[in-house]
């Protein structure tokens, strides 16, 4: 009994100390992903940083009724994207998933190991292990599977808010303050073959939503074409993949919505809706979250959860969201 109470003590000690050390990124797959809850969630979005600035949850909710949370993160990979969507099935039983293709071009598991991080830290127990064993070589994956082991040298950094868990006022979007007006670019309509690292985790995407009663929309969110930095490099010859998507959603029979080619449609200004590179503002965010929520609630059958009490503790949150970014707006309009 002595030795039962000890290692309950000891894993819990643990389990708190690893919370404080844990980075903190705000660009990490939210922290609220891995607390237990029986929350229902109709709508999950994956991606990586272009998905978490550019859409916003409880923008959703507010003006179409949809209960929806944003599993996006920084340089996600379609691999990293599928392991998502697998523990995101099995938590909040979505009705559809929607998922950015922004890194389909990327042939790698992961970008890096920190990048890795942003969603292994969000993942718990089997869902966590799964991740790691398949994307992660034997001799690498303690970092994962035990991330004190990396983050406990971040005691010299420690602020207060590392002790405590704020809550997730935007469902995992980041609402992004910067405005820089975007240059020219040339959209074309040829294509290249998505590479077989991606094809393969897109396609066990659509399996495991077909297995599931999932409904998947593929998306490729509006950025700046002509950018040459970055992840992704010369984003002119990244766009002959993402048209390589269109074939691979024709062929499984999913929805594909490639908003590059209608970036007047959504009325997005190239001098004030952008941060300068991949991602819209605040003010370029609202426009197409607003356009997102129109079609899928054309396409797709949700429910209206604004009248369903249920849900009202999303009501409640989208108060507090609401004033964060009017404080947000402040400084994006600085």
């Amino acid at each position: 009994m002595r030795a039962g109470i000890f290692l309950c003590a000891l894993v819990t000690a643990l389990t708190y100390l690893t919370r404080v050390f844990e980075n903190k990124s705000p660009d990490a797959v939210s922290k609220e992903f891995a607390k237990n809850t029986d929350r229902k969630f109709d709508v999950i979005f994956l991606g990586p940083s272009t998905m978490k600035n550019d859409i916003y949850p409880l923008e959703l909710y507010n003006h179409y009724g949809i209960a929806a949370y944003n599993l996006a993160c920084g340089s996600q990979s379609v691999a990293e994207s599928y392991y998502l969507a697998k523990s995101a099935i099995k938590k909040y039983q979505p009705d559809l998933l929607v998922l950015d293709v922004f890194m389909v071009p990327y042939e790698g598991d992961y970008l890096t190991e920190g990048q890795l991080h942003f969603v292994t830290d969000a993942l718990r127990g089997a869902d966590r292990w799964k991740i790691v064993k398949d994307l992660v070589p034997e001799g690498q994956r303690e970092q994962y599977l035990f991330s004190l082991s990396v983050y406990h040298d971040r005691w010299k950094e420690l602020e207060k808010t590392d002790f405590s868990t704020p809550k997730d006022i935007t469902y995992g979007a980041k609402l992004n303050t910067v405005s820089k007006e975007i240059g020219d670019y040339t959209i074309t309509t040829e294509k290249k073959q998505l590479p077989k690292k991606s094809e393969e985790y897109l396609r066990k995407l659509a399996e495991l939503c077909q297995s599931q009663d999932v409904e998947l929309l593929l998306v490729n969110l509006p950025v700046d074409f002509g950018a040459k930095h970055g992840v992704m490099g010369d984003m002119e010859k990244m766009q002959l993949y993402y048209n390589a998507v269109h074939d691979f959603a024709a062929a499984h029979q999913i929805q594909y919505w490639n908003y590059m080619n209608c970036t007047d449609k959504l009325g997005l200004d190239p001098k004030n809706n952008y941060d300068g590179g991949y991602h819209l503002n605040i003010r370029g965010a609202e426009k197409l979250t607003d356009f997102m929520g129109r079609y899928i609630t054309e396409h797709y059958s949700l429910h209206d959860r604004r009248s369903d009490s249920g849900y009202d503790f999303i009501k409640e949150d989208y108060l507090l969201y609401e004033q964060y970014k009017e404080e947000q707006m402040m400084i994006l309009n600085q």
